[in-house]
């Protein structure tokens, strides 16, 4: 593996090839949105996480870091784990291998100066060591929501990234950990989120709306512009989505789409369409 810094995905060989290189934002966010709805790496972070050893070794809980790196095709898989904790930090490096439609570690050790140190896999040698009703996705989403309206954030995260090992497929669970990521401030990781959970489910209004606004607020009026697009053609007449965008045209110079958005949000009977109009009107546009 690579140990340039930056990040670069190619496919190859029937597989999705993970390596770092320099690579623009653009593509680093695309990389963490690819990667991090790989079932292989949620099973592999999920085995670490839970993994005795690595407790012992870095605390409880233990932290996966955002840059991994690693390899995946249809039947193995490999993946080096920066992983931090309460007592420190530690690299793990993981071997899986595809069997009975789930992804099983096959081998795992600590990598001490560029020396595997064995770490042991336990009687099942598998992942997911949680079961039961803790486990069940519907559950940990519940529980994630009710943590995100207490004003929770790291738990609601928690609770989704869990979800999701489970079920990388919960379109719902990415939404609300972006909207988690985003209230805390961290918008890298909600854009990934709400990238991720609108390209498993174009429907999901609230992951349109989520990205909209953190990509606004990180100053990305054309991105945020295109998501409010998508929103718009899904919900036509949606009046503080064409505020939104009116605000978002505004500021990138475009007075001709603001005035129009204004207004077609005022005449949808949404006041703050009608006073945006109104200042609009003062200034020119």
């Amino acid at each position: 593996m690579s140990s340039r810094t930056g990040v670069w995905i190619g496919a190859g060989c029937g597989g999705l090839v993970l390596s770092l290189g320099v690579a623009a934002v653009g593509a680093g966010v695309w990389y963490l949105q690819s990667l991090r709805s790989e079932p292989a790496w949620l099973a592999s972070g999920a085995w670490v996480k839970e993994n005795a050893e690595v407790r012992a070794r870095v605390g409880d809980p233990v932290q996966l870091g955002w840059l991994p790196q690693g390899h995946v095709d249809e039947e193995a898989a490999q993946f080096s784990h920066s992983v931090s904790g309460p007592k420190g930090e530690a690299a793990v490096r993981t071997r899986l291998v595809a069997q009975d439609g789930a992804w099983r570690i096959e081998a795992a050790s600590f990598d001490e100066a560029g020396r595997p140190v064995p770490i042991a896999l336990g009687e099942s040698g598998g992942v997911g060591t949680e079961s039961g009703p803790a486990a069940d996705p519907d559950r940990l989403v519940a529980e994630a929501l009710a943590a995100y309206d207490a004003g929770q954030d790291g738990d609601a995260v928690d609770l989704c990234t869990r979800a999701l090992e489970r079920d990388p497929r919960r379109a719902d669970a990415l939404n609300l950990r972006g909207r988690a990521h985003a209230r805390a401030g961290d918008s890298v990781a909600a854009v990934v989120d709400f990238e991720t959970a609108v390209a498993m489910d174009p429907s999901l209004l609230e992951g349109w709306e989520g990205l909209a606004w953190v990509r606004a607020r990180s100053g990305d009026d054309p991105g945020a512009i295109k998501a409010l697009d998508e929103l718009l053609k899904r919900r036509p007449g949606d009046g503080k989505a064409l505020v939104d965008r009116a605000n978002a045209a505004f500021r990138l110079g475009d007075g001709a789409a603001a005035r129009q958005d204004a207004r077609a949000a005022c005449g949808a009977g949404h006041q703050p369409g009608c006073d945006l109009e109104a200042r609009l009107a003062k200034v020119g546009g």
